[in-house]
């Protein structure tokens, strides 16, 4: 049994399954759920975004940080704000602004985090389908991207580099995910011993940064 997408507390889920010794794996999300797992490095990724966004000289700093259900979004922000501290910068709560992972998700939080006198200068946004939300808003306040405001992303969807103003993202390996899993799976099933991995994962930097 491959699962895919759970929430947190995963454990819980897991046990009421009741499937016995049946192999099981998780994939994209370990949802602190105690199976091996595959899914990208989150936690890097984070790290690499905010990096890449203190590099270009921003402090004032902002997170669309995704459903708290979701370990691919908390790791995202752990791994962000960690590297943010690496770098003697506090991420106050009012700059984290939580949402789900669809395009209206993105722009709801965009509007509460720049339509404002004090909006931050460049946004983390944890997926790129949140991102694409929060270039609406920016477009429609009349923000210039990447002059009033630096966006990064997650995931490099096919459509971030073809967007107006191209998506600086961090790509997480889908299809070696996919592949890594199911060979897990099948050698769980074959009774083998299977680790969990987390895939490395890759700045992609474009226009909006």
């Amino acid at each position: 049994l491959l699962l895919s997408g759970l929430h947190l507390p995963g454990r819980d889920f897991v046990e009421s399954l009741r499937v016995g010794d049946l192999p099981m794996l998780t994939l994209t999300r370990h949802a602190e759920a105690g199976l091996p797992f595959v899914g990208g490095d989150d936690v890097r990724g984070g790290r690499i975004a905010a990096r890449h966004l203190l590099e270009r000289g921003h402090t004032d700093l902002a997170v669309i940080g995704g459903p708290g259900h979701a370990t691919t979004a908390t790791d995202r922000l752990r791994g962000f704000r960690a590297e943010l501290a690496h770098a003697g910068i506090t991420l106050s709560h009012d700059r984290i602004v939580a949402s789900d992972f669809e395009v209206h998700g993105g722009t709801a939080a965009g509007r509460a985090l720049l339509d404002r006198p004090d909006r931050p200068r460049a946004i983390f946004a944890v997926s790129d389908t949140i991102a694409i939300g929060v270039l609406g808003v920016a477009r429609d306040l009349g923000l210039r991207i990447p002059d009033d405001l630096a966006l990064i992303g997650y995931n490099d969807i096919p459509v971030a580099a073809q967007l107006p103003v191209p998506l600086t993202t961090v790509r997480s390996p889908a299809r070696e995910i996919g592949e890594t899993a199911v060979r897990g799976l099948l050698d769980l099933a074959a009774r083998r011993n299977v680790e969990s991995r987390r895939l490395p994962v890759e700045l992609m930097v474009r226009g909006s940064t």
